[in-house]
């Protein structure tokens, strides 16, 4: 669809009646022409001065985009901007000569050069011709993920942006994946790294007495037996990261209101982009594992808030929502969003579109990360193993209370 097309499409989208507005993006065609316009929208966020505030409003911005393709058209529409006041894509960004393709080991060696140097100039026609081939695509969007997997800064701030740029960029058009990722990778070379973390070498052996659960080492801020657990798990990084990820679900369900809450958030958008990125080498798993290990323990130790239940009253009362015969109607936000998950998955669909829809009619700030949760806490009880999958809605509910 042209570019045109597209601008027409969105005007009368977005002057239609309600039902027409979900026909119209149920099409899985015209929704990914208005997608691409979407995040035309925000290229500019990526654009002269690039800061942390503005790096977090573009992942808002990608994260919207992502989730929108779940929520009914009429509820999406009144988001985009009118076809008149879309920002356009930088020239130079759109006008590339692409690069006779070379075998894709060669492509990926230069494209490697290119991102450390930041050499634009190479970097652009090698993007439009390895966009064109599906392979190519893929490989570099697995490459620039596992390349920031380790980095820290920002509570793995640029794992969590480029995790949404992922989803994005595997669907795009081949003339939006250029923009797309270019934005990407100026957001990439603007932020400030985070300091390298030490890695223990080897595996070490688990005291037979120590005993105690990530969560508790976490909660009594007990470094010797958090770094015994992670370390026993050293030749598993995999599973001690899915470990790590379900006891910071944990933490921040005790954890007291603030901008600590708010961090530990933050590390849980890195957790969620880590476990789902495909992962090849046991070394750069560990590295991934003590970077983020690291940052979340600078959280430990923490008095439980008062205003929500402990683990071992959540997991009782949902065990009794098991055996309830005659549903009952409850008064706590927690107790309702564990009834809505025992009814099954469609009751919790339900419960996220509410919440959506609740969000959208509401002012918020335009670098919150309520987007970014409501797809990762959902991606997590879908998609994850384990017995705590029921965690994550309760996560999302005490980062975003009702």
């Amino acid at each position: 669809m042209s570019e045109g097309q597209s601008a027409a499409l969105l005007t009368q989208w977005r002057m239609a009646a309600a039902p027409e507005q979900d026909r119209i993006w149920a099409d899985a065609n015209s929704r990914l022409s208005l997608q691409s316009l979407y995040l035309r929208e925000g290229l500019s966020l990526s654009q002269g001065q690039v800061d942390l505030y503005s790096s977090r409003c573009w992942l808002a911005h990608l994260s919207f985009t992502i989730a929108a393709g779940a929520l009914p058209g009429h509820l999406v529409a009144s988001t985009f901007p009118a076809a008149e006041t879309v920002d356009p894509v930088p020239a130079a960004w759109l006008r590339v000569v692409p690069d006779t393709p070379l075998p894709i080991d060669m492509e990926l060696d230069i494209f490697a050069e290119a991102i450390e140097k930041q050499d634009i100039r190479r970097l652009l026609p090698l993007l439009r011709s390895m966009a064109e081939d599906a392979k190519a695509r893929h490989l570099i969007i697995d490459r620039l993920r596992l390349r920031v997997a380790e980095d820290g800064y920002a509570h793995g701030f640029r794992s969590s942006l480029l995790h949404a740029w992922a989803q994005l960029a595997a669907i795009m058009p081949a003339e939006d994946f250029v923009p797309l990722t270019m934005a990407a990778l100026q957001q990439h070379w603007s932020l400030a790294e985070a300091c390298a973390v030490v890695v223990p070498e080897g595996r070490a052996e688990r005291r037979l007495d120590s005993g105690k659960a990530l969560l508790q080492s976490l909660r009594e801020r007990d470094l010797s037996a958090y770094m015994e657990h992670l370390r026993g798990m050293g030749d598993q990084p995999i599973a001690a990261l899915r470990q790590l990820f379900l006891a910071l679900g944990l933490m921040i369900l005790e954890y007291p209101d603030g901008s600590q809450l708010i961090a530990l958030g933050e590390i849980y958008l890195w957790l969620a982009a880590v476990l789902q990125m495909p992962h090849r080498s046991l070394r750069r798993c560990r590295r991934i594992l003590f970077s983020a290990a690291a940052d979340l323990f600078r959280f430990a130790g923490w008095e439980a808030q008062q205003n929500w239940p402990g683990y071992t009253e959540l997991a009782a009362f949902r065990h009794a929502l098991s055996e309830e015969v005659t549903p009952q109607t409850y008064g706590e936000d927690w107790q309702r969003v564990l009834q809505v998950q025992a009814l099954g998955a469609d009751a919790l669909r339900s419960w996220y579109q509410r919440r959506a829809e609740q969000h959208l009619i509401a002012s918020h700030d335009p670098s919150a990360l309520f987007w970014a949760h409501w797809q990762e806490t959902q991606a997590a009880t879908q998609e994850l193993a384990g017995p705590l999958l029921w965690i994550h809605p309760l996560v999302f509910l005490r980062l975003y209370p009702e």
